[in-house]
């Protein structure tokens, strides 16, 4: 039976906090994890995100000689030079202490890159070399040109553009910042801590999504996995964000604001995630049956009732359990307001909207014929109707559970540039994937690559289907002027199985076309067409 990490797409959502599970997990689900993901590489050898994630398993089971085996092999730490440090941590481990100081020091050495100079500066810290960490981190942030940073509402709202240490994986943005710390180097510090803690509040938005989709098309027991790997991320995460934040605090206001309201968010998380993993643990067991379960469920998970509720309703839509319709009754004798109040959420934050919203017959919904509207004008493709149709009603505030489909529409008919008046209602209702997304389309237009890349890459990391985050990338990019880099992208997505071919070869005709490689794009085209005539 494949389980969350079956899934590609679930893997890369997840493997950026694989090394902040820490000891919350058995090593008995630390290795039936590894083995999923294991068995899925055999299907993707080449996915960085299934490299990095079975080095960190690893890691935490104490395999060293294995990790370090496999970040070994294919030319992993040529191509991925930050790998160099996993290699030295793993030596370490090991007692190979003569080892790890050569590597470290060799690693110093290598400054002529900002990812050089990243890694030189861990190394540095690593081997306790003071002075030489503090002159490489002075380094970086005139590389960077950091210098002088005034915290404005541009840093608070893309913390990853001002941070040094983003340019790194998760374990060494965890030592760069104890580094910075033990020094006491406040230059950047503050923006440093802030991205992480932003960063993880993002990462469980990510993994929630997918958490919700396999428990609602695979089934709760297959989703469990990924409730255990996000309450373990989102708790230690805490934690030490909270431990590095109270021992060396933020002085500028806004960042402390702002870092006080992503940990609040993270600990709503981690209860949900505890909700959700206690529940699917007790389904068949006595414990569910037991007088006060609910109340003693929402005490020990620090959750509220809203989220117990909507959990029960994730629940009840898989058939699991005959016993969880009665919990709800129990919910709703107690708190007669909450149905209501739990379809107000979904409301607010169709990223959580559920086919169990539409189908509860005790909940009349107001927009019920828009919906259909919308769905016949689909069916008959008529796009241009559809999407005025649709932008039209949001405007008013109205279908946001359809802002996907709206991009979608914007994007075949080449209308995004009128989607990017929605980036302030998407920002206000907390639809962040779609606000990233349009965000990074104006920057690429405005040949900014690199903070453009990393907005749409941020939209994933929210909640944005990556593949069709992709495919819109692929085309912001040729509207840009970057066919070369479509190409990359639309050859890549075109290796995955069940791509959205339709979508994808399109881009990859246009920007074959923009490159003058007209041969490549009759072939593409003629290979196109038999696809579509079937």
């Amino acid at each position: 039976m494949v389980t969350f990490f079956g899934e590609l797409d679930n893997v890369c959502s997840s493997s950026d906090g694989f090394d902040l599970i820490g000891e919350k997990l058995t090593d008995l689900q630390l290795l039936d994890i590894y083995t999923e993901i294991t068995n899925l590489g055999t299907r993707y050898p080449d996915e960085l995100s299934i490299l990095k994630s079975r080095e960190s398993l690893l890691t935490l089971l104490g395999e060293h000689e294995e990790a370090i085996n496999l970040i070994s092999q294919n030319n992993n730490l040529e191509k991925h030079p930050d790998l160099n440090l996993n290699l030295a941590g793993h030596l370490g481990a090991m007692g190979k202490k003569k080892e790890m100081k050569e590597l470290l020091s060799s690693l110093i050495i290598n400054q002529e890159t900002t990812v050089d100079l990243l890694i030189a500066f861990i190394a540095a810290g690593t081997l306790d070399k003071k002075d030489e960490a503090i002159t490489i981190w002075k380094k970086i942030l005139e590389s960077e040109e950091i210098t002088d940073l005034t915290i404005d509402e541009d840093v608070l709202e893309y913390p990853d553009d001002y941070s040094c240490l983003s340019g790194l994986p998760m374990r060494e943005v965890i030592t760069g910042l104890e580094i910075l710390q033990r020094y006491g180097i406040r230059e950047n510090y503050e923006v440093e801590l802030y991205y992480f803690v932003d960063f993880l509040k993002i990462y469980l938005e990510g993994i929630s999504d997918n958490i919700y989709d396999t428990l609602e098309n695979e089934g709760p027991y297959e989703a469990l996995p990924g409730f255990l790997v996000a309450a373990a991320v989102g708790d230690n995460g805490y934690a030490l964000a909270k431990k590095i934040f109270d021992q060396n605090p933020a002085q500028n206001p806004s960042i402390s604001l702002h870092l006080h309201t992503c940990l609040n968010s993270i600990k709503k998380y981690t209860s949900e995630y505890a909700i959700g993993n206690r529940l699917i643990k007790s389904l068949h067991t006595d414990a569910i049956n037991e007088p006060g379960f609910l109340t003693t469920l929402q005490t020990e998970t620090g959750g509220d009732e809203i989220q117990v509720f909507e959990m029960l309703y994730h629940l009840e839509d898989t058939g699991i359990s005959d016993i969880i319709p009665s919990l709800m009754d129990e919910m709703e004798r107690n708190y007669p307001d909450i149905r209501s109040k739990t379809i107000e959420k979904f409301r607010n934050n169709p990223r959580l909207w559920s086919d169990t919203i539409n189908q509860d017959e005790k909940y009349e919904d107001p927009e019920e014929e828009l919906y259909d509207t919308l769905d016949e004008l689909l069916e008959k493709r008529e796009d241009k109707k559809a999407f005025e149709f649709l932008t039209e009603n949001m405007r008013e505030g109205r279908l946001l559970s359809e802002s996907g489909v709206s991009l979608y529409l914007a994007g075949i008919l080449g209308k995004m540039d009128e989607m990017t008046e929605f980036i302030p209602m998407f920002k206000e209702k907390g639809l962040n994937q779609y606000a990233y997304l349009l965000e990074g389309y104006q920057f690429l237009l405005r040949k900014d690559i690199k903070r453009g890349l990393e907005l749409v890459k941020r939209s994933t990391q929210a909640g944005f289907p990556e593949e069709d985050a992709m495919i819109h990338l692929a085309r912001f990019l040729n509207q840009s002027g970057y066919p070369k880099r479509t190409i990359g992208i639309c050859e890549k997505l075109l290796k995955k199985p069940g791509s959205k071919v339709t979508e994808i070869y399109p881009a990859l005709i246009e920007a074959y076309r923009m490159q003058g490689k007209e041969k490549e794009a009759a072939a593409t085209e003629d290979k196109f067409n038999k696809i579509l005539s079937g």
